[in-house]
């Protein structure tokens, strides 16, 4: 009985003493808490040397006002429910300084103080070395950088890469500079308050590109990589927007020993006014013949762009090279009987590989692209083409470098296409001439197609056959002397061949 009395007894005292208590933290007029209590999460709250805006979090119990107690500490507001908002200036000295945000509670002698811990000045802002020196291949090189706290702003030129590698470093690298010249740049640093420019110089080495002459011809070079020991004589001409060749004299390894090659290579841009078009022997398709009875005529490809100009006054016949491999001797009982197929003008002049199974075609589309096809490609898209010319060993396939057995070297002439279709690229190959050059095999042509992003290749006719012919500028090429031909035929003059491709302007 006396037990559970005093139980009641103190259930009635804890009621009484919370009443009290609650009693004396709030008042019964409603007013604000009459014992305030405010936090921070970080106190003393630690801020950069550079000028900044800060964040602190607050927890009260109460409604406040803070009140910066220093001048560098300024524009002190209010956000969200708990958040406090304020400016620090930058800290001009090299000693960490502290200063405070008072709050208080109005109708209240209490107040609380947040520490603002400013971190101190390092010093001038420099970077070390102040002028970066990049070579001419742009690899990476670091410069050391003092400051409290810093970002990269700007970079002057595209060519020159800047990243903040960590607090006390900026790393700077840049393209391969296959300009004429040396050249500059600048990166500029911030540090909130101040500019810091690092001047950048990136050097010219011809030597670095094998004496190249043009930007063009220094990347050809340099992505040929080892085949390029010394470049003799180069080129690089824009016939128009859309047409373009790259000649190349130099010393290569070749077959284990360094010997002279040349070469010339044609890039055409299909999406444009430009076009191809098969010849053959006075623009005649009677010309080709089906068997070796017959004798299927040939001529120079000189001679054959001047009949196709004068032919088809419409178009401009720009150049080209030559084509399809044939028998051509006569004294033999060989009637020049094309190896391959032949198209012109969406017409078939002849279908059948007589050069058997490594016959290929090069052709360019009804949809206006060009393609290079296998014998079962041919026989599956034959009805979509609108002229085509044979070809034989498949050089690119997919963007690989084929292996071929034959590794001879020899004058060669050979096509090529981008994955798209849109860009051709006709190569002619100088050999059998030491002292100019010894010639190429398939694999060297190919080094050379995947160079410039070719994805597939054949070969076309070789050997004294090989021709790379341009039209003379301000020339109507209606006549044979309106050609030039600016490779070295191996027979000494143009060969006689049945057939070959023309770039020419719509």
């Amino acid at each position: 009985m006396i037990s559970k009395l005093s139980k009641i007894l103190c259930s009635i005292l804890t009621v009484v003493v919370s009443c009290m208590l609650a009693s004396c933290t709030k008042p019964d007029d409603g007013s604000e808490t009459a014992n305030p209590e405010i936090s921070f999460k970080t106190n003393p709250m630690m801020v950069q040397a550079l000028a900044g805006t800060y964040t602190a979090e607050v927890t009260a119990n109460t409604t406040w006002t803070a009140t910066p107690q220093v001048d560098w500490i300024r524009d002190v507001k209010e956000g969200d429910e708990g958040i406090l908002n304020f400016v620090v200036d930058a800290n001009p000295q090299t000693a960490s300084r502290d200063g405070r945000i008072r709050f208080s509670v109005e109708g209240s002698d209490y107040t609380k103080d947040l520490i603002i811990r400013q971190a101190a000045k390092r010093g001038e802002f420099t970077a070390d070395p102040s002028e970066a020196i990049l070579s001419v291949s742009g690899e990476e090189v670091s410069v050391n950088v003092t400051a409290d706290y810093w970002e990269i702003k700007s970079v002057s030129e595209s060519w020159l890469s800047a990243k903040k590698k960590n607090a006390a470093t900026v790393t700077l690298s840049a393209d391969v500079n296959f300009t004429d010249n040396a050249r500059t740049a600048s990166v500029i640093l911030t540090d909130g308050d101040t500019e810091l420019t690092i001047p950048v110089t990136q050097e010219r080495d011809d030597a670095y590109f094998k004496n190249a002459s043009t930007e063009y011809t220094r990347r050809f070079v340099y992505d040929l990589g080892k085949i390029v020991t010394e470049v003799h004589e180069d080129r690089y001409v824009v016939v128009n927007d859309h047409l373009s060749y790259v000649y190349l004299s130099y010393n290569g390894p070749v077959m284990g020993t360094d010997k002279p090659c040349a070469f010339f290579l044609y890039a055409l841009d299909l999406t444009g006014n430009l076009d191809l078009v098969v010849t053959c022997a006075k623009d005649d398709d009677a010309s080709i013949k089906l068997v070796d009875t017959e004798i299927t005529d040939k001529d120079i490809m000189r001679q054959q762009y001047a009949d196709l100009q004068r032919n088809r006054p419409e178009i401009k016949v720009l150049g080209g090279v030559n084509g399809d491999f044939f028998y051509g001797q006569e004294s033999k009982g060989r009637g020049n009987l094309l190896h391959g197929v032949m198209w012109r003008r969406g017409v078939c002049l002849k279908d059948e590989f007589t050069g058997g199974a490594t016959c290929t075609v090069f052709a360019r589309m009804k949809d206006g692209t060009a393609r290079v096809m296998s014998q079962a490609d041919y026989a599956e898209r034959k009805n979509d083409i609108w002229e085509a010319v044979g070809a034989r060993q498949r050089i690119m396939d997919k963007g690989n470098i084929l292996t071929v057995a034959d590794k001879a070297l020899e004058p060669r002439t050979a096509v090529a296409v981008s994955q798209d279709g849109k860009t051709v690229y006709l190569l002619v190959y100088d050999g059998r001439r030491t002292s100019w050059s010894n010639g190429a095999n398939y694999e060297m042509m190919g080094e050379i197609f995947k160079t410039v992003g070719a994805y597939d290749a054949t070969n076309l006719d070789g050997g004294g056959s090989s021709t790379f012919a341009l039209v003379k500028e301000n020339m109507s090429g209606t006549e044979v002397d309106h050609y030039s031909v600016f490779n070295k035929p191996s027979d000494g003059d143009e060969r006689k061949v049945v057939n070959g491709i023309a770039i020419i302007q719509k």
